[in-house]
């Protein structure tokens, strides 16, 4: 059973943690905002507010059910793509360095 998440709830993740994605920074609008369960549902994240985080459509789909570290794992994977290349722009990262998610760089973690 699927579970809307409420214009109430959606309004306090925009509010609370910003109008940027929370993986990569982008700056959210109408068209590309999603809100991302941040621990998925398929793995047992709740739908409440603490959980939920504002993601650009990109981010939203690689990450699908995916944690976290998967999902970092699969921006890798897809960065070794010459066509993918752009992944390091945006994620802001380079060959030798791991990746830090929007949410790490503001909070200054590693």
């Amino acid at each position: 059973m699927v579970t809307q998440i409420t214009k109430y709830r959606r309004n306090k993740v925009i509010n609370d943690k910003g109008n940027r994605c929370y993986y990569c920074g982008d700056l959210l609008n109408s068209r590309n905002l999603n809100i991302d369960h941040f621990n998925s549902r398929i793995q047992g994240g709740k739908n409440n507010v603490e959980n939920l985080v504002p993601s650009c459509t990109y981010c939203n789909t690689v990450k699908g059910g995916r944690n976290i570290e998967e999902f970092r794992e699969r921006i890798y994977e897809l960065a070794k793509k010459p066509k993918n290349l752009w992944l390091y722009l945006k994620f802001d990262f380079s060959k030798n360095e791991n990746i830090k998610f929007y949410f790490e760089r503001l909070n200054g973690n590693i």
